[in-house]
């Protein structure tokens, strides 16, 4: 009888890294263009998508997943601000680094999500509970 381990409920919060790191690289995006001095039509629209990318982008980030649920067997639970709740199963090749987790997950109804975890998303004991339990999954 295979004994599958018990579920393990990680909250997490927004990360200051990555939200700043969002903000960042779309501005970045923005200087090349701007240093090139063309102020017409094509300018606007460039700056227009990078705008409302760095929106959608920060919105995905702070609106986005508030709990994750691992449950046995690669089965995880993503849970959101509006109170839903997204079944999923994690990938395998989702990579777990010292301070960064890169999570994969195919969602139950269809579709992917990818999970970034920086330090600041959650608190240090469930992020190394996290851990321990990724990297000691079955492949």
């Amino acid at each position: 009888m295979k004994i599958s381990p018990p579920d393990l409920a990680v909250e997490i919060r927004p990360s200051r890294l990555l939200g700043g790191f969002i903000l960042s690289s779309h501005a970045a995006a923005v200087v090349p263009v701007a240093a090139l001095g063309q102020r017409h039509g094509a300018f606007l629209l460039l700056l227009v998508a990078v705008l409302l990318s760095a929106l959608a982008a920060w919105r995905r980030h702070m609106t986005g997943t508030v709990r994750l649920v691992l449950q046995g067997e690669g089965g995880c639970l993503l849970l959101r601000n509006d109170g839903t709740a997204r079944p999923a199963r994690l990938l395998g090749h989702s990579r777990v680094w010292p301070h960064l987790m890169v999570l994969n997950l195919r969602l139950d109804e269809g579709g992917r999500r990818c999970l970034v975890l920086l330090p600041d998303n959650c608190d240090a004991g469930q992020r190394r509970r996290l851990r321990v339990r990724l990297l000691n999954a079955p492949p």
